[in-house]
């Protein structure tokens, strides 16, 4: 019996698209029990040719712009009793869809997904101001599901039957589509739980470009729900005037993990600097965004 549908959205990330496949494919579950459906979100780069290497793996294309809307085009006539949702930037661990398998068996009724843990990883022994920025401020998976009731997609599994229930997600939504899927969950009485043994990957963002592209594609995100679906206080008068003050946040988050990621002082006081800097970054182009100065946000 096939237990899981994999459901990875794509655009371009060609790259990673075959590692998180070839990841895909030592996992520990047997590889009849689960079917992998890549959804191309309308690439320049050539998915079809890598998807077809594996024999698990189905491509789909969908040309709407925008991930909440690829993820709906592979909900279609899904067929087995759990859905897990990943990105194409990563790489599931090898047990990854047993645990959980093992989580969701054990689970009542009552629990209708579970999100698991994404762990930033750095690509070189010692990583470099971006890619600490980038594991400071990365995936609290426990936090979301805990205290904020969502998970991210980059790990979210869900029963078929809360599917059913709660619907796909809205595809009107460019960012924050995984936040409104689990709180829609939630309403129909059923229960995120989180799953700190069923674990993917993700590399941390090792330069300027890609933290200022993944901010601009958050922000733009951000905006395009706020202009079309509902007001968002990050573009108030009030929201605005707080984007200006110095990252508080930011440094309780590098507190909390300055032991763990073997932060020494100086490499603190660089790092609040490159929060401060970062944080005025999206303060202007939040500004931006509003006086109409940008016609193209990155894609989701």
């Amino acid at each position: 019996m096939i237990e899981f549908t994999v459901v990875i959205p794509a655009y371009n990330d060609a790259v990673r698209l075959e590692k998180c496949l070839k990841a895909l494919s030592q996992q520990t579950l047997p590889s009849d029990k689960f079917i992998v459906k890549v959804i191309d979100n309308n690439s320049i780069q050539d998915l079809k040719s890598i998807v077809e290497r594996f024999r698990f793996a189905e491509y789909l294309f969908e040309a709407k712009a925008g991930s909440y809307a690829a993820r709906n085009n592979a909900l279609d006539n899904i067929n087995t009793p759990f859905i897990a949702f990943t990105d194409s930037d990563c790489i599931p661990q090898e047990n990854w869809l047993e645990c959980a398998l093992s989580t969701l068996r054990d689970s009542g009724d009552g629990v209708g997904a579970i999100g698991g843990k994404v762990m930033l990883f750095a690509e070189n022994e010692r990583p470099n101001l971006c890619e600490y920025y980038d594991m400071v401020t990365g995936f609290d998976q426990q936090s979301y599901i805990e205290k904020d009731g969502f998970s991210v997609t980059a790990n979210l599994i869900v029963k078929r039957s809360a599917l059913t229930k709660t619907g796909v997600f809205n595809a009107l939504l460019m960012s924050s589509g995984d936040k409104d899927w689990c709180l829609r969950m939630q309403q129909q009485g059923l229960t995120l739980v989180y799953c700190k043994q069923a674990i993917v990957a993700h590399p941390a963002r090792n330069s300027v470009k890609q933290i200022k592209t993944k901010l601009k594609r958050l922000f733009g995100g951000f905006y395009h729900n706020h202009k079309y679906v509902e007001p968002n206080p990050l573009f108030s008068l009030l929201g605005l005037i707080k984007a200006a003050l110095p990252p508080i946040q930011n440094l309780k988050q590098m507190q909390k993990l300055k032991h763990s990621l073997k932060l020494s002082v100086l490499t603190q006081l660089k790092l609040f600097g490159f929060f401060y800097y970062l944080k005025l970054y999206t303060l202007v182009f939040r500004l931006r965004l509003i006086l109409g100065l940008v016609k193209q946000v990155e894609r989701l």
